[in-house]
């Protein structure tokens, strides 16, 4: 994918150590002990996974052979990563979007908080920052949103680029807009934002073809314009990291064995206006409410990379991820298909179409057709946007991921 990334987000940042175990959808914990997954190098049909823990067994389509899907434990992410996984944001005198999300707050008790939200004149922009993200991290969201906005006021243009994109994503779209909008005056990436709200056409027909019914599928053409994919990539291209998961036993991290590709995820601070509209567009594509979705992700995989046979309902699940969508952001690569196992169909959309399926069956356990896979890329870089749905609208719990 040609990415016109200009001026966009030019400094990454340091991605070391457990910082990475963070950034949204990039590292992940294993729910247990795995084995080596056996199969064949990328490219080739039929791949065999074999674990400890509990397994489904589909028949590939067209030879016959024996797949073994990845199962809970094996799955590149687990319950406990995406209800534990919390913000840490970046540090101050940098640019939210460019921070992405790393470890401020080392010693958040040496923060003086007795004065609390009250404490008007005590303290300066960075320790409000840094007691907002402490609110956040507890998930106390209107504290951290007060918070991160008085420390605007005091000359934190990073806090101010979060208290706006926490205003439009949970308390007043209008209210965000017009923070957006006095932001965009100086800053180039709101006014990106501002400029892709504004060419949005809110009264488009949001009708989807139903392609099959076992496993449930829904293809939705252009949901997404190509000007909306490409800001998504480019938003999201510095933020991205290689796919990992972090064993719990140990805290080593290793290449995630399900998925092998880059991703990042827009988690709350992240969220902003621009990117909270879409997740808003593919609520109302879906028939769900926008809180139910967990952060959108961006993925990028490189030629051999895949998203090898998976269930993304996970059993166990309190609140259990229903749907999925995922969105095409471009099409000048080769393999990359989403296959189904059961029928063997493949799906490759243009830019912006989308593709919803069913992850679970009307009692809420998980549809034994609904396995898929992405198959493995052969040459240039296929770009999606992920989002899972759940039955409820999905929280985050107090506390912190390291």
């Amino acid at each position: 994918m040609g990415l016109d990334i200009g001026d966009a987000l030019a400094e990454p940042g340091d991605r070391r150590g457990r910082d990475r175990v963070v950034l949204g959808g990039a590292a992940h914990i294993l729910d247990g002990d795995v084995d080596r997954l056996d199969g064949d190098a990328p490219g080739a049909g039929t791949k065999r996974f074999v674990k400890r823990a509990e397994c489904g067994e589909f028949q590939q389509p067209g030879n016959g052979a024996a797949v073994q899907i990845a199962g809970s434990a094996e799955h590149h992410v687990g319950e406990r990563h995406h209800e534990e996984q919390l913000t840490v944001l970046g540090p101050a005198r940098r640019d939210a979007e460019e921070a992405g999300i790393r470890g401020q707050l080392r010693h958040p008790g040496r923060l003086d908080a007795g004065g609390g939200l009250g404490n008007k004149g005590g303290m300066d922009a960075d320790a409000l920052f840094a007691l907002a993200a402490e609110r956040l991290r507890a998930n106390r969201i209107a504290e951290a949103r007060t918070l991160f906005g008085r420390a605007g006021e005091a000359g934190s243009h990073e806090a101010a680029v979060i208290h706006c994109n926490l205003v439009a994503s949970g308390e007043d779209w209008g209210r965000g807009l017009a923070l957006l909008q006095a932001l965009a005056a100086r800053d180039r990436r709101c006014r990106r934002q501002a400029d892709i709200i504004g060419a949005m056409d809110l009264s488009a027909t949001l009708a989807g073809e139903v392609v099959s019914t076992a496993p449930h599928l829904t293809l939705f053409r252009a949901l997404f314009t190509p000007g909306e994919c490409r800001y998504l990539a480019e938003a999201a291209a510095p933020m991205l990291a290689p796919s990992v998961v972090v064993d719990p036993a140990t805290g080593a991290q290793r290449p995630d064995p399900v998925r092998v590709s880059d991703a990042m995820g827009f988690t709350l601070p992240l969220e902003n206006p621009a990117v909270h509209a879409l997740g808003q567009r593919i609520a109302a594509a879906s028939g769900t409410r926008a809180a139910q979705g967990e952060p959108l992700q961006v993925l990028r995989y490189r030629p051999g990379g895949e998203y090898r046979p998976h269930f993304d309902a996970i059993p166990g699940f309190a609140n259990q991820r229903i749907l999925t969508m995922i969105v095409w952001l471009n099409e000048d690569y080769e393999g990359g298909e989403t296959m189904f196992m059961k029928t063997g169909a493949t799906f490759k959309g243009r830019p912006g179409d989308a593709l919803l399926f069913r992850n679970t069956l009307a009692d809420g356990r998980r549809d034994p057709d609904a396995a898929h896979a992405g198959l493995p890329v052969t040459s240039g870089e296929k770009w999606i946007a992920s989002r899972w749905i759940r039955a409820r609208p999905f929280e985050m719990p107090a506390g912190g991921a390291g």
